[in-house]
């Protein structure tokens, strides 16, 4: 009874249910003049424990600041977005060449960026723990071994992706 919607020209993830549209992340940003980018929304969250320890520690008796961390949940121009389970939702956030994770609560995560030489990410597909990306300007598709526990991927090529399902027959 739930329909996600990809509304790139906003920005976001919209969430119909109920006959109500909310929006379940993203929004307007500003685009930053040096860079053409969107400028990411950034929303400060409490830090987790082990960065409290090691603020604790540098306060060296004295009263610790508050602890907090900056999270990145903006989108420039999404072109594409998949629910890989009934808890995450991938979404390829085109100009900011990065694949975004999306949580059904909207928590975001960049789970690759432009450090793992993608560029323009347009399309998704997703089987068996692998992300396959389509690219704009290159025309071509990226492999990438996804481990939603943690979080993370890592590029496969063709060929060890071909070579470990020769592998399993």
């Amino acid at each position: 009874g739930v329909l996600y919607v990809l509304d790139s020209g906003n920005q976001c993830i919209r969430k119909i249910e109920n006959n109500k549209v909310t929006t379940l992340v993203g929004g307007d940003t500003e685009i930053d003049e040096a860079t053409g980018y969107k400028k990411v929304a950034i929303k400060k969250v409490e830090a987790a424990e082990e960065s409290k320890k090691k603020t604790d520690e540098k306060a060296d008796g004295k009263e610790a600041p508050e602890v907090l961390e900056e999270v990145v949940v903006g989108f420039n121009f999404p072109k594409s977005f998949i629910l890989v389970n009934e808890e995450t939702i991938l979404v390829a956030d085109t100009m900011n060449h990065a694949i975004k994770l999306v949580d059904l609560e909207g928590n975001v995560k960049t789970l690759i960026d432009e450090s793992q030489d993608i560029m323009a990410p347009v399309g998704l597909a997703y089987q068996d723990g692998i992300l396959m990306v389509a690219e704009k300007w290159s025309s071509g598709i990226k492999y990438f071994k996804v481990d939603l526990k943690n979080n993370t991927a890592l590029p496969i090529s063709e060929e060890t992706l071909k070579s470990e399902k020769q592998n399993e027959k």
